[in-house]
């Protein structure tokens, strides 16, 4: 059985390697769970992860001390631009 958090695994990450602190996976869980709970803006997002870190860290790898970033903010935009801006592959 797949859990909402595997669903995200198999997205394409489009950051290099040296730049990978986070798991992708756990950002878009982050970010999803940020906006369903009012959510509005990336800086939003960013005091949400943060001050739900504990709880984050219950359902999360987290690898890292500190989830949401100022570069996390930046992943996400880059993300979402570049996820946006493709071809639809359903249709």
């Amino acid at each position: 059985m797949q859990t909402p958090i595997s669903c995200f695994t198999e997205l394409t990450d489009p950051r290099v390697d040296r730049s990978k602190d986070h798991l992708m996976e756990d950002i878009i869980f982050t970010a999803i769970a940020a906006v369903i709970c009012g959510a509005e803006t990336w800086n939003d997002i960013e005091h949400y992860g943060k001050s739900k870190e504990s709880w984050l860290k219950q359902y999360l790898q987290l690898p890292n001390v500190s989830l949401l970033t100022t570069p996390l903010i930046d992943f996400l935009v880059r993300w979402i631009l570049t996820n946006l801006s493709r071809p639809s592959r359903h249709g």
